[in-house]
């Protein structure tokens, strides 16, 4: 369609607004047509006017609203507006928890405020459920920005005699020593 028949559009559901301003629909479609427009938080505002007014009918509606939010907060960090991809993308997170691609998003805008321990955090637990290459390099770079490692913390926590150690932790001291060797080749 025509920017022209989106604007058509909106102005035509802001008059079936008024007349009936409890038709959830109506908020939905003035929100697409906001989309189309690129008027991102009219779009989210209407989204999320539909929703309240119809909340058990909107399973589509709510995975929208958060790639909406997703989308919007690309631009922000495109804008380097750091901040504000970061609420919005915890927005999204916020329909959509289990969003992979949304998580990853986030771990941009987290490296990109600086906030690397909030990123590592994060990485650490994406892993648990994400085997990804791209993850454990990701935490490779985080770990050297702090100059350690979190399996070598692990494996230095508490290890006072090394005759009282789990056999598990006394593969640490190798473990340091080839460590960077690895690390290096991936960084």
């Amino acid at each position: 369609m025509k920017l022209n028949n989106f604007l058509v559009a909106q102005a035509k559901l802001n008059r079936a607004i008024q007349m009936k301003c409890d038709n959830a629909s109506y908020y939905m479609l003035r929100g697409e047509c906001s989309l189309q427009l690129c008027e991102f938080k009219e779009s989210i505002l209407n989204y999320g006017h539909a929703i309240q007014i119809a909340p058990d009918e909107v399973f589509e509606w709510v995975h929208r609203l958060a790639y909406i939010h997703f989308l919007y907060s690309q631009i922000l960090y495109d804008e380097q507006d750091y901040n504000g991809a970061l609420a919005n993308v915890n927005e999204a997170l916020r329909y959509q928890p289990e969003k992979f691609s949304y998580q990853c998003r986030k771990l941009a805008y987290l490296y990109s405020l600086k906030q690397h321990k909030t990123c590592l955090e994060l990485v650490e637990n994406l892993l648990e459920t994400h085997e990804e290459a791209e993850l454990y390099v990701l935490r490779a770079r985080l770990n050297k920005l702090f100059g350690t490692s979190r399996s070598l913390l692990r494996c230095s926590q508490g290890t006072g005699n090394r005759s009282r150690q789990p056999a598990s932790r006394r593969h640490c001291k190798g473990a340091e020593q080839n460590q960077p060797k690895i690390a290096n080749r991936w960084l």
